[in-house]
């Protein structure tokens, strides 16, 4: 049982991370703020999420990756707007680049 009676807001981007080591891209759910979220409630504290992202099959990936831990949602859905992508291209000696297609407001 956990001691905190309240319920959280975490706000911020959810997005795709796409890392690429080997020329063969791998997507995972990612942001920061979502990640919080997704934190907060696997600790079995009540949380809600608020962000902006595609009605586009990344966007689904997001909402069951949250779900999945019992994050409420609160979002502006928007069948015009792709979610948001962060690809992080990995080299040989570990060092990173980054690219960033990011599509999101409050």
């Amino acid at each position: 049982m956990n001691a905190f009676a309240g319920r959280i807001l975490v706000i911020g981007e959810a997005l795709i991370d796409i890392v690429d080591r080997t020329g063969e891209p791998v997507r995972h759910v990612g942001g920061s703020p979502l990640n919080v979220a997704f934190g907060l409630a696997r600790l079995g504290i009540a949380t809600t999420f608020a962000s902006e992202f595609g009605e586009d099959a990344d966007g689904a990936a997001i909402a069951a990756h949250l779900a999945a831990a019992g994050v409420t949602i609160a979002r502006t859905a928007d069948r015009d707007r792709r979610t948001s992508t962060a690809l992080a291209r990995i080299g040989e000696d570990g060092s990173a680049t980054y690219d960033f297609d990011l599509e999101w407001s409050f």
